[in-house]
């Protein structure tokens, strides 16, 4: 073989406008889908909204049984409420738990439901260009996900026959990373990168250090808040609309059809982007719920929004607060919000106009990035790591060193047969902190007459076990041993706190659970 023949079996493959390089962002709420412009160098997006002007597509599907065939996205959601219809989203957060659903008279799980609607998201690529070929996916999948998530949504794709296209799934904070840094450089900054999604909100603070070849990101704090979500703040618009409904209607809440219930669900999604994406209401908003018999107006007024997102702003100055405060110093230096130097604002949430307003009154000094399709970030950052991973452009090497991951074994000192001391490990070393949720029983093997304790220990990586703490448990009723059954949970609220609840669960008919329950929080 000629040199130049063996040189040509390493050469990167060109590509053209025929091949698609995608991203693909599959969330619990919205999806999108982007491809890397191999003459542009650049990422442009797929328009998936089947004409409502959006650039993202809802997370839903829905199954039309007269039919037999399914409709996705706005479709979906704005079908709701017709009768017979099988309507499904947030399916997404669901991958993992080997779930099933009952479609006509055939059960399905939810690898194969997301399959099609992978097939769908693909097939917007045709519009672009019928005869071009994918060649390469990355998809970003969200931090949260388990292993087995992460394999429920490789076999997604492997169902919709996209296996070989795959190049990998990545987390959504290097995809959001690699959309920032493209063609950027930054000696060192302390990045804020807020992701507030249908689910939860989502804050990580970086000491970050770019060049031309890497990027390395140290997480310095990070935070997951549940009761900050698109999702809940749209559930009180719900809310505020069947109050409505039920004060136009004169009946209770349980008088509601269910194919009512989906029309106001669907007026909703309508909605709410005209009522959140304004700073005020000047003036009240007038509202037709056409689809009621006989059709009414009522008019939503500043008064009303305000009563929906001001306990959401105070939650957020606190989450805000707390993630600064809860952050290890860089360089010897405390994190203030003085120098956090940029800010990325990410996920749906940050399309309303309140979430902007606080991040601008926090960090006056900073350099905020407000994306103009906050939604299609993640896609665009998955685009450019397939470019990248093809050689169509310079690879840059992430590393996120993560505080949110636990180290070590966490659990309690077991004493069998009133002899050896065994350790007993309940959370386990390698997954985020925010995934770490574990609940088992225990049978107290002495009489109960006082207080006792319950020693709490940890396992770091060589296997060796220090004691923590020791939980005293004082108030169960006297019992004789062995007839005691204690339910213990453990649970993060943060990396550096662990919270443990327990509970008596009695002993069967011959003792009955006391009511005893006791919260312990253990700073790691």
């Amino acid at each position: 073989m000629s040199l130049k023949n063996f040189e040509n079996l390493f050469k990167p493959e060109e590509f053209d406008e025929s091949h698609f390089i995608l991203g693909i962002d599959i969330g619990d709420a919205t999806s999108a889908i982007c491809y890397f412009d191999v003459n542009k160098k650049t990422t442009e997006i797929i328009d998936i909204s089947g004409g409502y002007g959006k650039t993202t597509i809802p997370t839903a599907m829905q199954y039309s049984k007269d039919n037999e065939e399914w409709i996705f996205g706005e479709y979906a959601l704005l079908n709701q409420g017709i009768d017979g219809e099988i309507m499904l989203s947030n399916f997404v957060r669901n991958l993992g738990n080997d779930e099933y659903i009952d479609i006509g008279e055939k059960t399905i799980s939810i690898t194969e439901i997301l399959s099609l609607y992978i097939t769908e998201l693909i097939s917007s690529c045709k519009n672009i260009n019928p005869k071009a070929e994918v060649v390469g996916i990355v998809v970003s999948i969200p931090d949260y996900f388990t292993e087995n998530a992460k394999k429920d949504m490789a076999l997604a794709f492997k169902q919709a026959g996209l296996e070989k296209k795959v190049i990998d799934f990545l987390p959504y904070r290097e995809c959001i990373f690699s959309y920032e840094y493209f063609n950027k450089e930054v000696e060192k900054e302390n990045v804020l990168m807020l992701d507030f999604g249908s689910r939860d909100i989502t804050g990580g603070i970086y000491n970050v250090e770019s060049d031309a070849d890497e990027i390395v990101a140290n997480a310095i704090s990070y935070m997951i808040d549940e009761n900050i979500s698109s999702e809940k703040v749209e559930s009180s618009l719900l809310e505020l609309f069947i109050g409505y409904y039920l004060e136009n209607k004169n009946i209770s809440k349980d008088e509601i059809s269910e194919q009512d219930m989906g029309y106001i669900n669907s007026f909703v999604y309508q909605h709410k982007d005209l009522i959140f994406q304004k700073n005020t209401l000047t003036k009240p908003l007038k509202l037709y719920f056409n689809f009621a018999f006989p059709a009414f107006q009522h008019s939503i007024t500043n008064e009303d929004v305000a009563s929906i997102i001001d306990p959401f702003k105070t939650s957020l100055k606190e989450f805000l607060e707390k993630l600064i405060n809860n952050s290890e110093n860089v360089d010897g230096k405390p994190i203030t919000f003085e120098n956090i130097d940029t800010i990325l604002c990410t996920g749906g949430g940050f399309e309303m106009s309140w979430p902007r307003m606080i991040i601008e009154e926090f960090f006056s000094n900073s350099d905020i990035k407000f994306y103009k399709n906050a939604k299609i970030v993640a896609a665009e950052g998955a685009a450019i790591l397939a470019a990248s991973k093809l050689s169509v452009i310079e690879e840059k090497t992430f590393k996120i060193y993560d505080i949110s991951h636990v180290v070590g074994e966490i659990g309690i000192y077991i004493t069998r047969n009133k002899k050896k001391k065994e350790f007993f490990p309940v959370v386990k070393e390698g997954g985020f902190w925010w995934q770490e949720k574990s609940t088992f029983m225990v049978i107290v093997n002495h009489d109960i007459n006082n207080s006792f304790n319950i020693e709490l220990a940890k396992r770091d990586l060589e296997g060796n076990i220090v004691s923590l703490t020791f939980l005293t448990i004082k108030g169960l009723p006297s019992r004789p041993a062995g007839t005691t059954k204690l339910k213990i949970s453990f649970e993060y609220t943060s990396d550096k706190e662990l919270r443990i609840d327990i509970i008596d669960q009695g002993f069967g008919e011959l003792f009955k659970a006391s009511g005893y329950q006791e919260k312990y929080f253990i700073t790691l």
